[in-house]
């Protein structure tokens, strides 16, 4: 992805950067999602159960107390006794009845039967909370999964296939499919099968769109169409990617609104305004002709989602490479030399890292005498 920026910038920019697309086979190999916030369900749940456990308790005890009056009408001797409600009834109530008072009537109010809809609620919002759970559980699998370096990203993808038609309507599961299915279409262009990777290309936009229409206020949900939009790049015309392009910035900033503290959105934001900011000037009059009001961008504002990136999430090689590269482009070689040396020093993990390393190698043979002197 990274090749097709370099070679058709204005195409990246119109596309919105089919590259801008950034690296981001890099971002999820190295930065580990930020979960979503903690499940909530767990302690309202150990309460349902407690509740439960304490009805139950109730209606044990009502129901020992209901055989024991019985047997005092049977009991010619116990004319004037009083029955006390047990120790566990005494938790919400207690009582005492006369066997004198004929009039007096003894109500179970845990019976089903004299309160039909009492127990069918609380069984049925513990049911719910079984499939939250269940699916929550699930949901933090997937993230394992899809945040790892050695899971088979073929294998996540076809679990989610299996698993599409009961959540087809969970944005929480939308996002993820479409981020299951981008990866996968990374491993294929890897393996140099393009045409399966279009085609997983379209379906990954597919799944990030459904979820969008169903919940437009998760920056996850932003963010992933932001990149399948993205990845489209490479496989449509130029007007479709204008419009592409005005997607991607538009999907971005409404997921740093969201989800400011992200380092993955602030260096996609990075590499967009880097290469509108590197534009010649008939690379920008091109894009004059392709957009009514065309895209614009500065060094010094790459450099700040960049450099917010950093600060978020120190040492992630790749970002300082487009940091090192803004200092570049401005021609201040000293301050480019010295974040080259600190990204080099940073191991090589993943296969993107070497292609990384590659760059950062190059760069540090053409600009190593600007080093500083100790």
């Amino acid at each position: 992805m990274d090749a097709f920026l370099r070679a058709d910038r204005v195409s990246l920019v119109a596309a919105l950067g089919a590259g801008v697309v950034l690296g981001i086979s890099g971002i999820y190999y190295y930065y580990k999602v930020n979960k979503l916030v903690t499940r909530r369900i767990n302690h309202l749940s150990g309460t349902v159960d407690s509740l439960r456990r304490e009805l139950e308790e109730l209606k044990l005890a009502t129901s020992s107390s209901r055989s024991e009056r019985e047997k005092s009408h049977r009991s010619p001797s116990g004319r004037g006794n009083t029955v006390s409600s047990s120790t566990a009834a005494n938790k919400f109530y207690s009582y005492t009845s006369s066997i004198d008072d004929p009039d007096e009537e003894y109500y179970d109010f845990t019976d089903t039967e004299d309160f039909p809809g009492v127990w069918a609620s609380l069984n049925g919002s513990q049911e719910d909370l079984h499939i939250d759970k269940n699916v929550d559980a699930l949901l933090d699998e997937l993230d394992g999964l899809l945040d790892s370096d050695t899971s088979d990203k073929e294998y996540v993808y076809n679990r989610l296939c299996s698993m599409k038609d009961e959540f087809m309507e969970n944005p929480d599961f939308l996002w993820r499919f479409a981020k299951a299915t981008h990866l996968y279409g990374i491993v294929l262009q890897n393996r140099n099968e393009m045409e399966k990777r279009k085609q997983l290309a379209f379906e990954a936009c597919e799944y990030a769109k459904k979820a969008y229409e169903i919940e437009k206020s998760n920056p996850e949900v932003h963010k992933w169409l932001a990149i399948t939009v993205g990845c489209l790049g490479d496989f449509v015309g130029t007007q479709e990617r204008i419009v592409n392009g005005h997607a991607f910035k538009e999907h971005v900033d409404k997921a740093i609104a969201l989800k400011p503290e992200d380092p993955s959105l602030h260096y996609m934001l990075g590499r967009w305004c880097y290469e509108v900011a590197s534009l010649s000037w008939l690379e920008r009059k091109l894009a004059a002709t392709l957009f009514s009001s065309p895209p614009e961008a500065t060094l010094v504002e790459a450099r700040n989602h960049l450099l917010e990136a950093e600060r978020l999430k120190p040492d992630w090689k790749e970002n300082l490479l487009y940091l090192a590269k803004t200092y570049v482009s401005e021609g201040d070689y000293s301050a480019a030399i010295a974040l080259i040396d600190r990204a080099l020093s940073i191991p090589v993990i993943s296969e993107n890292d070497n292609i990384i390393q590659n760059e950062l190698e190059s760069l540090e043979y053409k600009y190593q005498t600007y080093r500083a002197e100790d």
